[in-house]
């Protein structure tokens, strides 16, 4: 929280030098200060957030089997539909040769 306030400091500094025409290196200073307090407040809350403990059990399935076997028969299908095969690969890449 603390960090979050420091930066709203150092913006407003940075918009407070730029409304005054300040120097480059104050202008410089107070965007680099924020910015280096915004990153430390995200690896504060970074820290906080990542689960470090390790799960003695496995997830369990989730989903039926019979819907992900026809979501699989989906895709295995529009593979064999959409996709480039490697014969025609070939030609396509055989015709882009002659029109270059």
């Amino acid at each position: 929280m603390v960090g979050l306030v420091l930066a709203a400091l150092g913006s407003a500094l940075f918009v407070v030098a730029y409304a005054f025409n300040w120097s480059t290196q104050v202008l410089g200073g107070a965007l680099g200060g924020t910015l280096v307090v915004v990153g430390v407040a995200l690896v504060v809350v970074g820290k906080r957030l990542i689960v470090t403990e390790e799960l003695l059990e496995p997830y369990p399935e989730v989903g039926d089997p019979e819907e992900q076997e026809n979501v699989a028969r989906i895709v295995r299908d529009v593979i064999d539909r959409d996709m480039v095969m490697p014969g025609q690969r070939q030609r396509i890449l055989e015709l882009a040769g002659r029109s270059a």
